[in-house]
């Protein structure tokens, strides 16, 4: 079924494509399909006589054109058979229309299959119609209307220029079945007790067709969404009786059945006004229908009575009437062919898109489905297909997703999470990732909607899936009446009332607390909000008279509900016994007059209810809706329900008879009415007797509407109270009285509507009076939700210590209350405030925050009893536990890091002792610094509230205290931010979605983007990014982020309205194009043509003018106004004018940075070009606020010191941008220097001023206590302090600046005599006999007895003098203690550790011969001495074996093998303090030779390199093949020949992987070789040997065969098995083949052949004759030639040798001697090739014979090599200082060149210098210096290229200093 419908949507889709391609040529457009086999629907209309084509199934399937309109079974499925034929299937019968053996003859539709007779071939005439042509034997004909009156259709007509032949093709898309809701009540006059159809029969089966049908009661009781749901509606042959029940009858079957003005609203809005069908049965003689309404009186008689539809249709019939509202009479729906006559349903209907959906979320409703539970951060994914949309390119299409928390409250802007357009048929998709939210279900509703159709059509989808987050804690408060007090009989805790196991799951968790009305009426009212998320009243007969509630709690509850919270109430609450409940909460509860008092005295009692609507209360967190309901006795209530109000939905009704239990008005069960339920639950109890029991399904039912309740209502926001940490004893976590409070936390809020959150904070506490105190600290402070908030306060207990309570509230706008509190323990007793400071609150993640740690001591004043001793704070530990995925990037010095990134780290250390002096009247200390950074990780507030400091002091020995609470909030950036454009309808609503990256950025939702619109006459947007059409036009969005990035994006949001709109920018830049797209909003249009106009093209212009999207051009600078026309199928022809300004745009905009102190305000300026710009608006934003401001001004100002980014972006749609780096500094004072002094000492004081942008006018410096020391100035910023007797010298130093700021710095220094405070001495190692003098350290370092009394405790060790003298006596250790001898009797102590000396030779024992040297290394093991001289010693012998380089003295030798052995050698060392050291040493020197060999192809074996001296090396080296295709081998040498070629095997040094040993390795494949001459002078010998060339076979047998055994050239005869002898007679060639068989049975076969001759000439070689084609030869080279002749004997008369030149050569060479003899000797001279020629004469009897031979006389030159170093020159000087001659040092390969050649060599080289201006090169080599710098001289050899080398010469300045 699937592949059918994509099959289907395929063609429908080509289709399209075809429409919009046909409509602009004047063509018609239903003629192309997908593919051979597919179909698609049509009605076929006669141009003639303008009716449709039906199948007539009762006269043989014959076809007449003779319908008005067409129907389902006059549609023709035209199914595609390739190459432009067609053949037609009726949908009447499902077979195809076949033609007639004569022309006349009427088609029928009567074949089952397709044959030639079933073809035709669609013409497409130039009106846009299209004629069928027969493609059998009748295909000169036309398929024709008959020219008479019958209709009748055949293929008599040849013409197809008639219009008998022509006909008109409108297509239907019945993809999915047409949706038809019938509208009906019961007719009293029959007594109905279930409603009859008035169209089923009319509809039959037709499955292209829905119907529903329900009663006008239910209609108007459900609250699902109208729009998009039905295609036509249908109000049928009824009285709709608009008559209420004002008494106690509960038989309203007959009354009621008016329609609400709610819902003739969305029927005139939804559906009318949209243009859909809306048929109206109305009929004057039956007394029916809507223009009819009425009842049948007691006599039976018709009597009107006009109500809501009445007066809803009525002006439709009179004065407005409208096409698409159609008044049947019953004569219209008498028969199907009268209603299709009457309402062209087929046509009228199908006209919205059609969304099918192919993917979705799992579907909750499906029970094996129900624990499948999506979570935050999963990702909803819709894909789907369009159907029934034509010219898709003319249409705007989009798709919107909603997101809600119940199917039956309308969705609207704020419920869209998703939007996208649709341009094409299939496979669109959609999707959206979940927030977070409450544990439940989520409802969905995807619309597709059609923006260019009147009213927006659209279809829809809508399903529901669970969802798994935050389980909310739903706190319920059940108010019970007074006589329940103690038996509690309707309480909800009762396990026989309700399972108090449905109260909680993994989902949710209800906890219910009860009590009586004496205790709601006396406190508990008033602490609702914030206490409980709902309320309960109810669960008594006669409640209202038996729950005596109290004026002042009843306005209690009033605001409770106007917060939005969720309230219950229960049976009998709204009720005349008390007066107080209906006059508060009628109303609320959405009950109406007048008063039935159905319920009274409890008639018509009911066990069983019926559902209405269908939604989150029937189906979670128990799937009630399938199970049977039944419930405790109830009865009706007392007053109608308001079924106008939108928000009052009915759930269930009660059922019984004679109860019409459709009817919501009257006998309703359960409700809500926004956050308020009703349930009719309650009538088993009264007062303490309880009558029965709730029944399963109630109690599920209670637990349901509890949950939905508080689903569906307000929330309460949620508050996290991040800091301070409540106060433990375990911990002892004080908070000191000189800390200030810091209070950190974040409100939130999970209801999608509520954006902002006003939050407060208050002190409780008692102050030092013992006066209890509560002190709103913090005002109402309104903020984002979600944003983490940090204030910091006064100790209000800073005087007297205590506790403290810090109660944090945080209210929504409906003022929904949160309270969290925390108490703390502020103390006074400390010694010390523990303080710090944090770099930035706010951070990007994984950046760097520093925390600054301060620790005060507290002044405490003098005393001269006080022991300053005694004051000393010691034992200071600090310990810290620090939030998961904070990094600690640095710690101090000494502090130990524990646990994890994921668990949290623990950082502890201990502190220094911090000592107390005196200052005047106060004892003080110096306060304590130590910093850690940390890194967050991931996005999240990290609380630093957990930072303890332990110590003792002169009040305790043990106390705690904390550092103050800091809060980071680190979050992830924006780094891109985009919007999608937007089309609206005039008056539509709807929400721009930013589409961010990263992801997971922190700062995604819509309020956190500024949202502004340059046009709010045309849209405007709120702070959510909802924006609204306010008139056609187009207008920009533009959001802004707010998390510094700087990041903005643009929406070009586009209003249409009915009729024809154009849309996109108003502007273009000059030399820019812009897109304008025309969009008709029509009812059933096509368009035809589109055409683009400028009104001045000199200033822009259309590049495409006849599409859609128009692309216009600019120009030149100024306002065109551009025309779009349109014309439509329907003939109409539209046009819309539509203004563009033409503007200079900017093409750079940049800004320039700058630094500012905190505080001050400076402007930026930017530059931008062109200067002639148009648009120079710019926004200004930062990407650190908390450090820095701008305004649009560009004016910025210095919050807090730090760097920041100022960004500025074009608005003129240039995008462009600059950023500035601004710099603020925070202008500071110090005051550097010492803080004591001793008496008669000086120090220097120095003031240090930083600051910017001001000077300094002045510095004053000022003390008051000039006898405790003596000033001195030295310059402005310093002063030379003189100590003069003890005590406090305080001052201060003023600067003031030429912008009149002034900043201060107090100073204090104290003026002692120095004690010793300590004496440290530092551990030593030593040798034996070594003296070594101890430095004592003495702190202070100005203290003023320095002397010391010296002991060893193992003098038999070390030894030391009274002066710190130490020496070494044996190896060991001993300590050496320093003790003051000023009184303080302290001591300091070393460890002296005395060493035996060593030296050892380091570095490898193996030495391989062609391998790397190897390094030896003498390592001295001492202390306090260095080598100086290093002597190695080698018997002559063992240098034999290896080169030993090194500089005299040094203790680095390099190896290079030479021969193998093993070398024993000894070294001698000398250090720098006269001792001296021996060792020894060995090396093995290993030579490794490795053979080239040939194997066989297929051969293995193992390659054995010769090792001396021997040993085994597998350890030491690798194997390796250069070629491993060829041969293989591994690391022990066994080798795998593969394959014919050869390879370089190679044995590589494992230590320094150099190569050690190389042999070639040819991989031979055998062959059968031939040994002997094989060329035989005539009448001579020669002898043919044939062998094995094989490195392991064998030749076994022999076999020869001449190819031509008859041959005359030479007598062959067998000399050997192997051999052959050729004896020649005549000249020619004899040629044949041998065969050998080996001792492998293997078959080897070689041709050979033996030319006969008469002459040749031969190279003697060595005394050898061997013929070889071409002689080569060096220059140079001498070589002896022989003329041979064949046979040897024959006859001769002389020899003559001669040269010959070779055409283009330049060869030379010479005979040496005489040139008449059989043998000469030839000499090269000169590089190229020459010709050499022998001649003998003949004789009588014997003719004359030459031969000939080419020889080349070679010269190569394949190698240059110049020296490695560098050669340095100057600049100037000596020639000899500016010269070098590269020649002279120059290595070339042959080294004839330079022995033989050297005169020739000159000429083949080309010397060249990479900068002739540095250094320069002749023709020599000869290099000769210019200038200081550095050139390339490279040395080429002019035959080869690639024979060359390069060498750099560095040019210096000449210095002649010495």
């Amino acid at each position: 079924m699937f592949s059918a419908i994509q099959k289907k949507i395929s063609l429908l889709l080509i289709t399209s494509m075809a429409i919009s391609w046909f409509g602009f040529t004047g063509l018609p457009s239903q003629t192309v399909l997908a593919a051979a086999g597919d179909t698609v629907t049509v009605a076929l209309k006669s141009v003639n006589n303008s009716k449709y084509i039906t199948t007539d199934t009762s006269n043989s399937s014959s076809l007449y054109a003779n319908k008005t309109n067409p129907w389902v079974s006059d549609l023709f499925d035209l199914v595609d058979q390739g190459e432009g034929i067609y053949a037609l299937r009726s949908r009447a019968n499902s077979k195809y229309v076949t033609i007639g053996s004569n022309s006349v003859d009427t088609l029928k539709a009567s074949s089952q299959t397709i044959g030639t007779n079933q073809k035709f071939k669609i013409i497409t005439n130039s009106d846009s119609s299209v004629s069928f042509q027969p493609t059998g034997n009748l295909k000169t004909y036309y398929l024709s209307l008959e020219n008479d009156s019958s209709g009748e259709i055949n293929v008599e007509q040849s013409n197809s220029t008639s219009t008998l032949t022509k006909f008109q093709i409108s297509y239907f898309d019945l993809t999915k079945p047409l949706k038809i809701l019938e509208i009906k009540d019961l007719e009293k006059s029959s007594n109905e007790k279930t409603l009859t159809s008035d169209l089923k029969d009319k509809l039959g089966t037709n499955t292209d067709f829905q119907l529903e049908t329900m009663s006008m009661k239910k209609f108007v009781a459900l609250r699902d969404e109208l729009d998009g749901k039905y295609d036509a509606i249908y109000f049928g042959k009824s009285l709709f009786n608009p008559t209420s029940e004002t008494g106690s009858n509960h038989d309203t079957r007959f009354l009621e059945n008016d329609i609400t003005s709610l819902k003739a609203t969305e029927i005139t809005d939804k559906y009318i006004n949209k243009g859909l069908p809306v048929i109206v049965y109305s009929d004057s003689s039956k007394k029916r229908g809507a223009l009819y309404q009425g009842y049948l009186n007691s006599n039976g008689n018709y009597s009107k009575s006009s109500g809501n539809l009445y007066n809803l249709f009525n002006p439709y019939n009179t004065t407005t009437s409208k096409s698409n509202v159609i008044f049947v009479n019953d004569t219209d729906i008498g028969s199907s062919s009268a209603f299709i006559s009457k309402t062209n349903l087929l046509v009228n209907a199908n006209v919205r898109p059609q969304l099918n959906l192919t993917s979705k979320p799992t579907d909750y409703t499906i029970s094996s489905n129900r624990d499948i539970k999506y979570k935050a951060g999963d990702t909803l994914t819709y894909t789907f297909n369009v159907s029934n949309v034509r010219n898709i390119g003319q249409r705007n299409l989009v798709a919107n997703l909603y997101l809600g928390v119940d199917s039956v409250l309308k969705f609207d802007a704020s419920n869209l999470v998703q939007t996208v357009p649709v341009t094409s048929l299939t496979n669109n998709t959609i999707s959206f990732t979940l927030p977070k939210g409450y544990s439940g279900l989520y409802y969905w509703r995807l619309d597709l909607v059609d923006q260019t159709s009147t009213g927006k059509l659209k279809d829809s989808a809508a399903g529901v899936f669970r969802y798994k987050e935050q389980s909310p804690t739903i706190k319920v408060l059940q108010v019970i009446p007074n006589s329940q007090s103690k038996s509690m009989t309707s309480s909800l805790l009762l396990e026989s009332n309700l399972k108090q196991n449905y109260l909680h799951s993994d989902d949710y968790d209800i906890n219910i607390s009860v009590i009586d009305f004496n205790t709601f009426n006396s406190t508990e009212y008033k602490t609702l909000n914030s206490k409980y998320d709902m309320l309960i009243f109810g669960f008594n007969d006669s409640y209202n008279g038996t729950a005596d509630i109290s004026s002042t709690a009843a306005a209690a509850v009033k605001s409770f509900i106007a917060t939005g919270q969720g309230v219950m109430f229960t049976h009998d609450t709204v009720y005349q016994g008390n007066q107080t409940w209906i006059t508060n909460f009628q109303a609320d509860t959405g009950q109406i007059g007048p008063m039935t008092n159905m319920g009274l005295n409890a008639p018509n009692t009911s066990t069983s209810t019926v559902k209405i609507n269908e939604g989150l209360l029937t189906e979670f967190p128990f799937f009630i809706s399938e199970m049977t309901p039944s419930v405790a006795t109830t009865h009706d209530q007392y007053f109608r329900l308001d079924l106008n109000d939108p928000k009052v939905i009915p759930w269930y009704n009660i059922n019984g008879s004679p109860r019409d239990v459709e009817d919501s008005w009257n006998h309703y069960y359960t409700y809500s009415k926004g956050n308020v339920t009703y349930s009719g639950t309650g009538h088993n109890f009264v007062n303490t007797t309880k009558n029965s029991s709730f029944p399963d399904w109630e109690q599920k039912l209670f637990v349901n509407t509890m949950y939905r309740a508080f689903i569906g209502s307000n929330h309460k926001p949620t508050l996290d109270l991040i800091s301070p940490a409540a106060f433990d004893a375990s911990l002892k976590n004080y908070i000191s009285a000189n800390s200030s409070i810091s209070v950190s936390f974040k409100p939130d809020d999970l209801d999608l509507n509520d954006k902002k959150v006003t939050s407060s904070i208050t002190f409780t506490y008692k102050d030092s009076s013992g006066t209890n105190q509560s002190v709103k600290v913090l005002a109402d402070t309104e903020t984002n939700k979600g944003e983490t908030i940090t204030k910091t306060f006064p100790n209000p207990l800073a005087a007297s210590g205590g506790d403290l309570t810090i109660s944090v509230s945080t209210k929504d706008a409906a003022g929904a209350l949160e309270t969290k509190e925390v108490a703390v323990k502020v103390i006074t007793s400390t010694g010390l405030t523990p303080d710090r400071t944090v770099s930035a609150e706010k951070i990007e993640v994984n950046s760097p925050v520093t925390v600054n740690y301060i620790i005060n001591p507290t002044a405490k004043p003098y005393s001269a009893a006080t022991n300053l001793e005694d004051l000393k704070i010691t034992g200071l530990h600090y310990k810290e536990t620090f939030p998961a995925n904070l990094e600690i990037v640095t710690i101090p010095t000494g502090f130990t890091k524990t646990g994890s990134l994921t668990s949290g780290f623990t950082l502890e250390g201990d502190i220094g002792e911090i000592p107390y002096r005196r200052e005047g009247s106060q004892f003080v200390a110096n306060s304590s610094l130590f910093t850690v950074v940390v890194k967050p990780t991931k996005a999240g507030d990290y609380s630093l509230s957990n930072a303890n400091l332990q110590y003792k002091d002169f009040a305790s020995a043990n106390q705690n205290v904390l550092f103050s609470n800091k809060v980071i909030t680190a979050f992830t950036k924006l780094t891109s931010l985009t919007l999608d454009n937007l089309t609206i309808a005039k008056g539509d609503t709807s929400k721009l979605i930013p589409k961010v990256m990263p992801s997971d950025a922190t700062y995604q939702k819509n309020e956190d983007f500024t949202w502004t619109t340059d046009a709010a006459t045309i849209v405007t947007v709120n702070a959510s990014g909802e924006i609204r059409g306010v008139s056609a036009g187009t207008a920009k969005i533009t959001a802004v982020a707010k998390d510094g990035s700087g990041l903005t994006a643009t929406s070009v949001v586009s209003v249409i309205q009915p009729g024809l709109n154009i849309t996109g920018p108003t502007e273009v830049a000059v030399g820019a194009d812009i897109s304008l797209q025309a969009a008709l909003v029509t009812v059933n249009e096509n368009v035809t043509s589109v055409r683009w106009s400028s009104s001045n093209s000199s200033k822009a212009n259309f590049t495409v003018s006849d599409k859609f999207t128009g692309i216009l051009h600019g120009v030149q600078k100024g306002t065109v106004t551009v025309t779009a026309t349109v014309v439509t199928d329907k003939g109409n022809t539209y046009s819309k004018d539509y203004t563009v300004k033409i503007f200079i745009p900017l093409t750079s905009i940049n800004v320039g940075s700058a630094s500012i102190r905190v505080g001050e305000t400076i402007k930026l300026n930017s530059n931008y070009t062109p200067s002639d710009a148009d648009n120079l608006n710019l926004t200004w934003s930062t990407d650190r606020s908390d450090l820095v401001t701008v305004d649009s001004s560009g004016n910025i100002t210095g919050v807090a010191e730090g760097t920041a980014k100022v960004i500025i972006n074009s608005t003129d749609g240039s995008n462009l941008t600059a950023n500035a780096t601004v710099t603020v500094v925070k202008p500071s004072l110090t005051v550097n220097g010492p803080t004591s002094v001793n008496i008669g000492e000086k120090i220097t004081l120095e003031a240090t001023f930083s600051t910017i942008n001001e000077t300094v006018a002045s510095v004053t410096w000022s003390s008051p206590d000039q006898d405790k020391a003596s000033f001195v100035t030295d310059g402005d910023y310093k002063r030379v302090l003189t100590g003069v007797k003890a005590g406090t010298v305080n001052g201060s130093v003023t600067i003031r600046t030429n912008i009149g700021s002034t900043y201060s710095k107090n100073f204090s220094v104290n003026v002692t005599a120095v004690p010793v405070a300590s004496v440290r001495i530092d551990n030593a190692t030593i040798r034996v006999n070594q003296s070594y003098v101890l430095t004592p350290n003495f702190e202070p370092t100005n203290a003023s007895i320095k002397v010391l009394t010296w002991e060893s405790n193992n003098p038999n060790v070390v030894t030391v003098d009274s002066n710190g003298n130490t020496r070494g006596v044996a190896v060991g250790t001993a300590t050496i203690k320093a003790t003051t001898t000023d009184g303080t009797n302290l001591s300091g102590t070393a460890t002296i550790t005395v060493i035996q000396p060593s030296i050892s030779v380091n570095g490898p024992d193996k030495l391989f011969i062609g391998g790397q040297p190897i390094t030896l290394q003498v390592l001295l093991s001492s202390f306090n001495e260095t080598p100086t001289y290093t002597t190695w010693n080698v018997s002559d012998e063992d240098k034999l074996k290896a080169d030993f380089t090194g500089v005299d003295g040094s203790p680095t030798r390099t190896l290079t093998g030479k021969q193998p052995g093993i070398i024993n050698g000894t070294v001698h060392m000398v250090t720098d303090q006269g001792s001296s050291y021996d060792a020894s040493f060995k090396v093995t020197v290993i030579s490794l030779q490795l053979n080239d060999q040939t194997v066989d192809v297929g051969q293995s074996g193992s390659l054995s390199p010769s090792i001396t001296p021997p040993l085994e090396l597998n350890s030491d080296v690798i194997w390796k093949s250069t070629d491993v295709n060829v041969l293989t081998v591994d690391n022990s040498g066994n080798y795998q020949a593969i394959s014919e070629g050869s390879t370089q095997v190679t044995i590589i040094s494992k230590t320094d992987q150099s190569v050690i040993a190389s042999a070639k390795i040819t991989v031979a494949q055998p062959t059968v070789e031939f040994d002997g001459d094989k060329v035989v002078n005539i009448s001579g010998t020669t002898t043919l040997r044939a062998w094995l060339r094989s490195s392991h076979q064998k030749a076994k047998t022999f076999a020869w065969a001449l190819d031509n055994p008859n041959q005359s050239f030479a007598n062959v005869s067998k000399s050997a098995e192997d051999s052959r002898d050729f004896t020649g007679k005549n000249v020619g060639v004899v040629t044949g083949t041998v065969s050998i068989v080996t001792d492998k049975d293997i078959t080897y076969k070689q041709s050979f052949s033996v030319s006969v001759e008469s002459l040749a000439i031969v190279r003697m070689i060595d005394g050898v004759e061997s013929g070889i084609s071409v002689i080569t030869m060096d220059k140079g080279e001498s070589i002896v030639l022989k003329a041979a002749l064949n046979p040897s004997t024959a006859l001769n008369n002389e020899f003559k040798w001669s040269l010959i030149s070779e055409p283009e050569e330049n060869g030379e060479a010479a005979i040496v001697g005489d040139d008449n003899k059989q043998t000469v000797t030839l000499i090269g001279l000169k590089k190229g090739t020459i010709q050499i020629k022998v001649d003998v004469a003949g004789g009588p009897g014997f003719p004359s014979k030459t031969a000939a031979k080419v020889v080349y006389v070679r010269q190569d030159l394949t190698k240059l090599e110049l020296p490695d170093s560098t050669i340095t020159l100057y600049a100037k000087g000596t020639t000899a200082q500016r010269s070098f001659d590269l020649l002279k040092y120059l290595t070339v390969t042959p080294n004839k060149w330079k022995k033989e050649w050297i005169n020739d060599l000159n000429g083949q080289l080309q010397w060249k210098s990479s900068s002739s201006t540095i250094a320069d090169v002749d023709s020599n080599g000869l290099v000769t210096s210019f200038k200081q710098g550095s050139t390339t001289i490279t040395v080429t050899n002019k035959d080869d290229e690639t024979v060359k080398d390069e060498i750099t010469v560095n040019v210096i300045e000449f210095d002649d200093r010495y």
